[in-house]
């Protein structure tokens, strides 16, 4: 259990966050489906799944939805957290691979998902997802649908509020924007 493993383990392994993020990928390298250090080129990556997790997402991801929430610690984390998630039979969300990335849009989400893809189906070359859920409407939609070869569906909650930031931005004038939101 990966939750069990990162309490028993020291929270800080070093006293430098990369020396410490390197430690963890060493000791933790069964878990670990992409690492990639930060450099002049390259931007930071480190995706986590377990196997309990790989088979859970075999199981309800193949011909099921998997869903990718992004949104988590954009604003206070030097590197957000994106989780996946796949539905049980009685709709219960089950965390299925973690992400932790300098950016989660872009060729950044390529490098990963590509090596996700890659060791789902070195398990079950016939794993299709029905449908991959983006709650980041500034995800590349292209890059999902090339690596899972399913539809992409945006949250419209995350769209809505995208569309409703920018509208506020735009417009000033309150008794404007109440009457748009009438």
């Amino acid at each position: 259990n990966m939750e069990r493993l990162i309490r028993n383990s020291s929270h800080e392994l070093h006293a430098n966050d990369e020396c410490s993020v390197k430690m963890w990928v060493q000791r933790h390298q069964k878990h670990v489906f992409v690492f990639q250090e930060n450099s002049g080129s390259e931007s930071f990556v480190l995706g986590i799944q377990t196997d309990w997790q790989l088979q859970q997402m075999i199981r309800y991801g193949h011909n099921g939805s998997i869903a990718s929430h992004s949104s988590f610690g954009l604003k206070k984390l030097k590197y957000p957290l994106c989780s996946l998630l796949v539905f049980d039979s009685s709709r219960n969300a089950i965390p299925v691979a973690w992400v932790l990335g300098s950016h989660c849009v872009g060729q950044d989400i390529n490098k990963w998902m590509v090596y996700l893809v890659e060791r789902i189906r070195t398990k079950d070359t016939r794993w299709r997802p029905h449908a991959f859920l983006v709650d980041d409407p500034s995800f590349d939609t292209s890059i999902i649908r090339e690596a899972f070869q399913c539809r992409v569906l945006l949250c419209l909650w995350h769209v809505r509020r995208a569309w409703v930031k920018s509208l506020l931005k735009k417009c000033c004038n309150f008794d404007v924007q109440r009457e748009m939101f009438k």
